[in-house]
C-alpha cells in the first residue's frame, strides 16, 4: 500500500503527495523558520517582479548575499545560509556588483557561502537542469543543505521569452519539484 498511518493521521509514503486534508495539515503547525526575519522563510518559493530596470536583480543579489554572509538585511536579522545563485545574464558584471556590495557592507573577509553559476541554465533542457541539480546536490553535501536557490531571471533560465508567462510558471513548478 502507498499509505501508512502515523499518530492516527493517514500519510503518503510517496516523495510528493498531491493532496492533504486540513485536519492533516493542522496536526503539525510549525512556526516559520526565517532566512530573513519577517521577509523570507526557508523552504518556500518567492518571486521578485517589477518593471524592467527597476533593480530586481540588485534586490535579489542583496538579499542573497546577506543570507550567505549571515548579515542583517536592512535592519532585519538573517539566518546565515548557503545560497546558489543561477544568473541568467550579467555574469560579466557580477564581480563588480559583489565588490560594491562588500564595500558598502564593510565585508573584506571571507566571501560567505554563496555559489554563482558561470552562465545561465536552461531549465527547459533536461541535461542542463540535471547538471544544475548535481551541482546543487554537491554544494548541499559539502554544507549539509542549500538554504536558498535564486533563478535570476526566471525567463532567461527557462529559455523562453517573457511573453510565455504561463509556460514559464509551469516549467518552474516542474523544476521546483525536481529540487525539493
Amino acid at each position: 500500500t502507498r499509505y501508512g498511518t502515523v499518530t492516527g493521521v493517514q500519510t503518503c509514503a510517496l516523495p510528493i503527495c498531491l493532496l492533504i486534508s486540513l485536519d492533516e495539515l493542522m496536526t503539525e503547525p510549525k512556526a516559520p523558520e526565517w532566512l530573513i526575519q519577517g521577509v523570507e522563510e526557508r523552504d518556500t518559493i518567492s518571486a521578485t517582479f517589477g518593471q524592467p530596470g527597476a533593480g530586481k536583480s540588485f534586490f535579489s543579489l542583496d538579499k542573497s548575499l546577506g543570507v550567505a554572509h549571515g548579515l542583517d538585511y536592512h535592519g532585519r536579522s538573517t539566518k546565515g545560509g548557503v545560497v546558489v545563485y543561477v544568473a541568467g545574464e550579467g555574469q560579466g558584471g557580477m564581480a563588480r556588483r559583489v565588490l560594491a556590495w562588500r564595500l558598502a557592507r564593510g565585508q573584506d573577509g571571507a566571501c560567505g557561502d554563496f555559489y554563482l553559476t558561470r552562465h545561465r541554465v536552461l531549465m527547459s533542457e533536461s541535461d542542463e537542469a540535471q547538471t544544475l541539480y548535481e551541482a546543487v546536490a554537491e554544494v548541499a553535501e559539502r554544507h549539509g543543505r542549500v538554504d536558498k536557490i535564486v533563478l535570476d531571471t526566471l525567463a532567461r533560465n527557462m529559455g523562453r521569452s517573457e511573453e510565455h508567462t504561463s509556460e514559464l510558471q509551469s516549467q518552474f513548478r516542474i523544476s521546483y519539484a525536481v529540487f525539493c
